[in-house]
């Protein structure tokens, strides 16, 4: 896998070092937690863990604020699975939409507290006033306290009250992978492909490495195929389901597709090659093909086939 996406992410250069790389991880969730984020709380959530993503695809190990949970997440999604229970997680989990609250509640007293202070200057020097300089000086007084106030706003620091617990979130990916699993067999494929007008096997391609496009593709694919099948997030979904936390990042493009067509129980590529998708009237002509055809069938059935999707902790 085409590792620039995840220095990208991070904000370091290809080739940096590691240590480069912990300084920018570290840089990238400073920034994240700052008070310039603290209005929207889910972005931070998604953006902290595309950052823990990417510190372990170039490092090849967890981002230090997650790395004690995800034993525990993994023995716990093993044990549920084992008795054939898939629910969410109710384990109650901070995240920085706590973080932001409690700010606004302290900032919210402070400018309280500012108000009753400002409330009664302003009485005491509003009845004396008699021209405009004592008119300017009680003026004076009210913009004194406003960049008073913003400049306590300014200068929180939600490093006192940001605590990020990703065991949560990785659990309710390995589960979205187990209700595929368990009711893999009550998809239908073949009720959505039409074998009436094939094309001759020739012009189907079916070596994939002859197809550099379609290698640079695969990734994006096999994102739109875990989002169809009601996984958020890949790389968590398979650590919590293999107790891996390599498999993701050593594995190819391919493997990876490969992971998930197996746990959908999705015939071969071999098997619909020639075939039209109905789904968007598509000849399935190489191994780009086959996969969009299984995101259709995903993005038609799976909420059918296997209930309430997982509601994901935010």
């Amino acid at each position: 896998m085409d590792k620039s996406y995840y220095y990208r992410i991070l904000g370091a250069r290809e080739g940096a070092s590691a240590q480069q790389i912990k300084q920018a991880y570290e840089e990238r969730v400073k920034r994240l937690k700052s008070p310039d984020y603290a209005d929207d709380p889910d972005y931070v959530d998604r953006k902290l863990r595309e950052a823990a993503e990417a510190y372990r695809a170039v490092l090849g190990g967890s981002a230090p604020s997650a790395e004690k949970q995800r034993k525990k997440s993994y023995e716990k999604l093993k044990d549920s699975m084992e008795k054939g229970e898939t629910s969410r997680s109710t384990k109650p989990r901070r995240t920085v939409r706590d973080a932001s609250q409690n700010a606004a509640a302290d900032v919210a007293a402070q400018v309280s507290a500012a108000g009753k202070k400002l409330k009664k200057k302003a009485d005491k020097t509003i009845g004396s006033v008699t021209d405009s300089k004592e008119a300017k000086s009680v003026l004076g007084v009210i913009i004194s306290v406003i960049i008073a106030v913003v400049g306590l706003m300014g200068s929180f620091d939600s490093d006192d009250t940001y605590t990020y617990d990703d065991s949560a979130y990785i659990e309710e990916n390995g589960q979205a992978i187990a209700r595929i699993v368990n009711r893999s067999k009550n998809y239908d494929f073949y009720g959505h492909l039409d074998d009436s007008v094939t094309v001759p096997k020739e012009k189907i391609e079916w070596d994939i490495n002859e197809n550099d496009e379609l290698l640079e593709e695969m990734w994006g694919l096999n994102q739109d195929l875990s989002y169809a099948m009601g996984i958020n997030s890949l790389a968590y979904g398979i650590e919590a389901y293999t107790g891996s936390e390599d498999y993701y990042y050593e594995a190819t493009d391919y493997d990876i597709s490969q992971f998930l067509i197996q746990r959908m129980g999705a015939p071969a590529f071999e098997s619909v090659a020639g075939m039209m998708n109905e789904y968007r009237n598509e000849m399935i002509l190489d191994y780009g093909s086959y996969l969009r055809f299984l995101a259709d069938v995903a993005e038609d059935q799976t909420d059918e086939i296997c209930g309430e999707p997982v509601e994901y902790s935010y």
